[in-house]
């Protein structure tokens, strides 16, 4: 009784952790089919990577208060090899970005402007950060990265800001947590 008792606790965990909420509200654990058609269902079409990962095929537009245009942002969507879903990427389409916000002269401005804009909204969403890299405080133009990072409902959110040399991109990774260290 016992035996089966534990069985039917560790098996309902795991379908709670495979439910867990992400952005645009699907859910981690769901399957490619499963993701499209939620998507689908969104007007956010996607096509598949040759990675296996699923890709949107245009922008999704990011409304943020206090900001008259949107930020332009491409989506991915990441699987386990299972094939459950564990981490959405979302990426700043920078070309896009100097269209919408062209009064902004340099990408470099183009993307702290997006940056901060996402870490204010994100602050708002859930609160303080745990993590903020050292490189998010200063102006340098060499190679650096800004990662910034929130704790969520069963998942990990980062926002991440690279410079270098070969060219400069923002992302936004809400990914699962797993207990399985």
């Amino acid at each position: 009784m016992r035996l089966a008792l534990a069985v039917a606790l560790l098996s309902m965990s795991g379908f709670a952790h495979a439910q867990a909420t992400t952005w645009h509200n699907l859910h981690f654990g769901e399957t490619r089919d499963q993701v499209r058609t939620d998507l689908t269902a969104q007007g956010i079409p996607v096509e598949s990577s040759a990675e296996g990962a699923l890709q949107s095929t245009s922008d999704y537009d990011l409304f943020l208060p206090g900001l008259t245009n949107t930020l332009p942002l491409r989506s991915s969507y990441h699987f386990t090899p299972n094939g459950g879903l564990m981490d959405v990427t979302l990426t700043l389409d920078l070309p896009a970005m100097r269209r919408n916000f062209a009064e902004l002269a340099s990408d470099d401005a183009l993307i702290r402007f997006a940056s901060d804009a996402m870490a204010g909204a994100l602050a708002g969403r859930y609160g303080a950060p745990i993590y903020r890299s050292p490189a998010c405080e200063g102006e340098s133009k060499e190679a650096n990265t800004c990662a910034i990072f929130w704790n969520g409902s069963e998942q990990s959110i980062l926002l991440e800001r690279t410079a270098s040399p070969r060219g400069q991109h923002l992302l936004l990774r809400y990914q699962m947590l797993t207990s399985d260290l």
